[in-house]
């Protein structure tokens, strides 16, 4: 049986992804230490694997936000606003999309876990 996560992540990530996200009775569970910049990250990087596509709608992302990861509308929205100010992501009309420094942010979190675990983000 494949696992939930697997949906979201390619198989080098899912091991560094459990030290952030948790499956639990068919959601996941986002870990609130890491910041709300880096939770918006991770949503829109789950939901762009999920979706493979490198641009999502702004509903779709905050449906999945709130309903799937367990967070916030509002952390969600001040998460983009911070990742818009850093470069980690674009914005364009109602859509969002990672930049080249979003993505690498994403996977140098899940290459060293318990480097980026000690870096909180704008929360």
């Amino acid at each position: 049986m494949t696992s939930g996560i697997a949906e979201y992540f390619p198989p080098s990530e899912i091991d560094g992804a459990k030290s952030f996200v948790q499956e639990y009775h068919g959601k996941f569970l986002l870990d609130n230490e890491m910041g709300r910049a880096d939770m918006a990250l991770f949503g829109i990087y789950m939901f762009s694997n999920k979706k493979s596509a490198s641009v999502i709608s702004r509903d779709e992302i905050k449906e999945f936000f709130t309903g799937q990861l367990g967070g916030t509308a509002e952390v969600l929205s001040k998460g983009i606003y911070d990742l818009k100010a850093s470069g980690l992501v674009t914005e364009n009309n109602d859509t969002i999309g990672l930049t080249f420094k979003g993505v690498k942010r994403v996977r140098e979190m899940l290459a060293d876990p318990s480097k980026s675990k000690n870096k909180k983000s704008t929360s």
